[in-house]
Order: C-alpha cells, then sequence, then structure tokens
C-alpha cells in the first residue's frame, strides 16, 4: 500500500496524463478482477453490464466532445502535435500499405520519407508517438496484424487463466497488459529494442502460454530396516530358561 501512495505521488508530481491513466487503469483491474472474484455471480453480471456501458458511454463522449476534454485535462486537441504526426504518417502507410519501409528503417537518419515528415511537422520526429502506426510504417499492415494477434492471444490466455495463475499473482498481468494496451495509443513501445514496457509485455506473453509443470511429490524416506531392534532370541539361546552370559 505504501508502495502504491509512493508510486502515485511520483506520477502525479510529473503531471503526466498518460502515465496518471496507465495507473488508473492498472490498479482499476486489479480492483475489479478482486471484486468479481469474491462478489459471485450476481455482482459479476452487474459488474460487466456496468464495463460495457462505461466504454460505450466513453467512446461516444470522446466522439461528439473530445477537444472538451482535452481543453479540461490542460491538453491541446492536437495531444501535443501527435495528431498531426500520425496524419502525416497514415499518408506513408497508404504509400506502402502491405510491406512498409523495413523493421526500424523509417526513422533511420538518412532516411528521405522521415526527412519528409519533419519538413511537414516542423519539426524533428523521433518516431510516430503511437506504437501501432509505428508498425503500420516499418512492417505494413500484414505486420501490424501480427502484432496485434499475438497481443491478443496473450490477453485471451490472461483471462482464461485469471482464476488460477492471475489470483496467485495479484492479477498482475491482466492490469499490466491493460496499461500497456493504453500506452502503445501514444507512445512507440511495440517491438522496441531495449525498451522495459516491451519487455515485460515479452514477460507476460511468455508466462500466458507456458502451463504450470505438474507438481511432483517429494518421495517420502524409506522405514528404517531393524531400527532398534534387539537379536532375535531362539530357544537354543537358553540354558534351564536363563540366557546365558556371552564375553
Amino acid at each position: 500500500l505504501l508502495t502504491l501512495i509512493l508510486t502515485t505521488v511520483l506520477i502525479l508530481a510529473t503531471q503526466s496524463k498518460t502515465s496518471l491513466l496507465c495507473l488508473m487503469i492498472g490498479v482499476g483491474m486489479v480492483g475489479g478482477w478482486w471484486v468479481l472474484k469474491q462478489g459471485g455471480a450476481a455482482v459479476t453480471i452487474v459488474a460487466i453490464w456496468a464495463a460495457v456501458v462505461g466504454i460505450v458511454g466513453g467512446a461516444w463522449t470522446w466522439h461528439i466532445a473530445s477537444a472538451s476534454i482535452l481543453q479540461a485535462l490542460g491538453k491541446d486537441p492536437s495531444l501535443t502535435g501527435r495528431t498531426l504526426i500520425w496524419e502525416a504518417l497514415m499518408r506513408k502507410v497508404a504509400d506502402r500499405p502491405w510491406t512498409g519501409y523495413g523493421f526500424s528503417a523509417f526513422w533511420g537518419v538518412d532516411s528521405i520519407p522521415a526527412r519528409e515528415i519533419h519538413i511537414e511537422t516542423q519539426w524533428p520526429v523521433p518516431s510516430a508517438h503511437n506504437g501501432w502506426i509505428d508498425l503500420l510504417v516499418q512492417l505494413g499492415w500484414p505486420g501490424a496484424l501480427a502484432v496485434g494477434a499475438v497481443m491478443a492471444i496473450s490477453a485471451i490466455f490472461v483471462i482464461v487463466r485469471t482464476n488460477g495463475l492471475g489470483a496467485r499473482e495479484g492479477y498482475w498481468s491482466i492490469a499490466y497488459l491493460s496499461a500497456f494496451t493504453a500506452l502503445s495509443l501514444s507512445e512507440s513501445v511495440l517491438l522496441t529494442h531495449a525498451n522495459l514496457p516491451w519487455i515485460l509485455m515479452l514477460a507476460i506473453m511468455a508466462r500466458a502460454v507456458t502451463f504450470d509443470p505438474a507438481p511432483v511429490r517429494a518421495p517420502l524416506a524409506r522405514p528404517a530396516s531393524r531400527a532398534y531392534q534387539t537379536r532375535s532370541r531362539i530357544a537354543s539361546d537358553y540354558v534351564n530358561g536363563r540366557r546365558p552370559l556371552r564375553f
């Protein structure tokens, strides 16, 4: 609890709306799954309906009043220039929709398409600031769909194993998967080398598709043979009912 409080304070100090959103999604997923686990069937049904209504209502509100929402959050409608980058890059995607410009090739130092983006946006854009658009310009639609399919399969495995693996790990996997998906919409964190968010995502994917090994019972110790047993007594050892002394 102390760690969560300290993390929240630090995120609020950065004034990063993306980080705050990821924190809210992660904590909300952990709390939501815990409530579903403890509440029973009735609570589960109500929670699912509430989630569906909330998602649909949020999407509709964003569609009709996104500018007002961003202004209330202290953000400009262009998301700090991101929408201009996305529009310019999607035109590049339309030029090569199937193959893209090559993995890690679009943002190269000598890349002519990247230079055109710099001229159009009037600043040296280092990335798309959107993981999925970055995949589109690098690998085309097949590459982006392949990465999306892998993440979707991992999410399905994580959800299916929530009652067992998820409960033992505190629902950390489903929380991080949700927060990472939200982060990928505003930062280029997909298929990036030496990037901690993507490395953790790969770890969750590997853990989701790897089943727990069958429990192995430790072998019991073999019973000690003739422990604390005296020498067998037979009739020949006794003379006149008394056992002779042995030297």
